[in-house]
Parts: C-alpha cells; sequence; structure tokens
C-alpha cells in the first residue's frame, strides 16, 4: 500500500474516532490531526508525481 492510502486511511481512523469520543478537546485534536494526515497524503502524492513536468502541448520539458 502506498504512503498516500495509508495517510489517508489513518486520516479517515482519526475523524471516526473524533466523532465517536465524549470529550470535547479530544474530539477537535482528533478531527484536526485527521485533517494534518489527511493534507500530509496530499502532499506526499504531488511530491511523488512533481517529477514530470508537462508543457500544454504534451511534451515533456527537459532542462538541459
Amino acid at each position: 500500500m502506498k504512503q498516500t492510502g495509508l495517510f489517508h486511511l489513518a486520516a479517515t481512523a482519526a475523524v471516526g474516532v473524533g466523532i465517536l469520543v465524549s470529550d470535547q478537546l479530544l474530539t477537535a485534536g482528533l478531527l484536526i490531526l485527521g485533517l494534518l494526515l489527511f493534507v500530509a497524503g496530499i502532499v506526499i502524492a504531488r511530491r511523488d508525481d512533481g517529477d514530470d513536468v508537462d508543457t500544454p502541448d504534451g511534451t515533456e520539458l527537459v532542462d538541459d
């Protein structure tokens, strides 16, 4: 499983537990943790895809 999937799975679990617990401070902390894990998954996915830069006509941009 990719790192992005693991981060999104952990985010879903944190948010799910955050909704189920009754303590407000713990709920807020878990929701924030879920948000941070979700954003981290997106950042990692973008970083992995950022190696190839394509121009609008579909050709690859090459640095010389």
